[in-house]
């Protein structure tokens, strides 16, 4: 659909200036995830300090899935060569993806 495209546009562009030269052909690959969804202004104060868990929407696998396909031609020719994976998501004040990809050995 037209948002999960768009997602995975602006991920792919911002890992391009962040990683211009992506990583060598045939390859494995670990990569730690964290996706931080932003606090709602409706929480109360004491709940912004100390964030429950992220349960609700949108499932952490398929944040993963759109971040994996946007890396698709940048980092690796296919995200088939990620072996492990960590994901995990949460509240920030400030949204966004931490990503954390490590080399790991020739395939």
């Amino acid at each position: 659909d037209a948002k999960s495209k768009a997602y995975r546009d602006a991920v792919a562009s911002l890992v391009k200036v962040e990683l211009p030269q992506g990583f060598p052909n045939g390859m494995a690959f670990r990569m730690d995830t964290c996706f931080l969804v932003g606090i709602p202004k409706s929480w109360p104060k004491y709940k912004k300090l100390s964030p429950p868990a992220h349960t609700s929407r949108p499932d952490v696998d398929n944040l993963g899935k759109g971040l994996a396909d946007a890396l698709n031609g940048i980092v690796w020719d296919d995200d088939s060569q990620i072996y492990d994976w960590r994901a995990s998501k949460g509240y920030a004040e400030t949204p966004g993806i931490h990503i954390k990809i490590l080399v790991e050995r020739e395939i």
